[in-house]
């Protein structure tokens, strides 16, 4: 971790106590953070143990800056397993954060609505997850010192009630899945009926390496699409389908960050 660090400290005089991920779409929100007083853009392929992003929506760098004269580190865009990576590799930034002193991570992210209830648009703030990609054996705490943490409580109680004074007062629970390819009807029953809310293709590996790293963490889930649930449905989900939505999103996420960084 110390050719990581030693980059970054190079670059940036800052040293950042609050993490944001930045997911599908929502990278403009970055544009918040002001590099005045030793802040930096720092790529992520430039970061020695780290990888560039290549999904086109996912800028791939760390902003590491002032938010509402908190400081704050940012990451435009993520990586993610589906990409061809570990989950090891997919979650390193997070160690990266815990080293620079990060002590309280948000995490966003794109993803589909479970639950006929949530419309396209709306902000789901995380309070429990489910991931199949874990339960596969896909846990990015394998072969680390990280063994057996907890998971209860995972997303912090008193971030969601600031999330809910932020304006993002609905609560679910997440389904890990490891993507690329959208759920086809009978696994969106089956999520469903496991108890997910929305479905995404990131966002758990981060927060399990987060909370071994001893940080708060709280998640919103911008819903990009509603699932499919039934073979009768003509309906056919699409990535421009869901950018499309995340243009409308992006505004609202970005609201909620700034109402929310002064409370934490």
């Amino acid at each position: 971790m110390d050719p990581a660090l030693d980059h970054i400290r190079a670059r940036a005089s800052l040293r950042p106590e609050i993490g944001v991920i930045l997911g599908s779409g929502l990278g403009a929100v970055a544009d918040a953070i002001s590099l005045e007083g030793g802040g930096a853009d720092v790529p992520y392929a430039d970061v020695p143990g780290l990888v560039a992003s290549t999904v086109q929506s996912h800028a791939g760098h760390f902003r590491i800056g002032t938010l509402h004269g908190r400081t704050v580190m940012a990451m435009c865009g993520r990586v993610h397993m589906y990409e061809g990576l570990s989950a090891q590799q997919a979650t390193a930034p997070m160690r990266v954060m815990a080293a620079m002193g990060v002590n309280t991570l948000l995490i966003t992210n794109a993803a589909g609505g479970l639950d006929p209830d949530l419309s396209p648009g709306e902000l789901v703030a995380i309070e429990d997850h489910i991931s199949l990609v874990n339960l596969a054996g896909g846990d990015p705490l394998r072969a680390t010192d990280d063994r057996f943490v907890s998971m209860n409580g995972a997303y912090d109680a008193g971030l969601l009630d600031a999330l809910a004074q932020a304006g993002v007062a609905r609560r679910g629970t997440y389904l890990h899945a490891a993507g690329p390819s959208f759920e086809t009807p009978a696994e969106v029953r089956m999520m469903r009926m496991l108890g997910g809310d929305m479905v995404g293709m990131s966002t758990v590996p981060e927060v399990m390496v987060a909370r071994a790293a001893g940080m708060r963490v709280c998640a919103v889930s911008g819903i990009s699409n509603s699932c499919v649930h039934s073979l009768d449905d003509p309906h056919v989900t699409t990535a421009d389908e869901a950018w499309d939505t995340l243009q409308s999103i992006a505004p609202k996420m970005g609201a909620v960050i700034e109402r929310l960084v002064p409370l934490l």
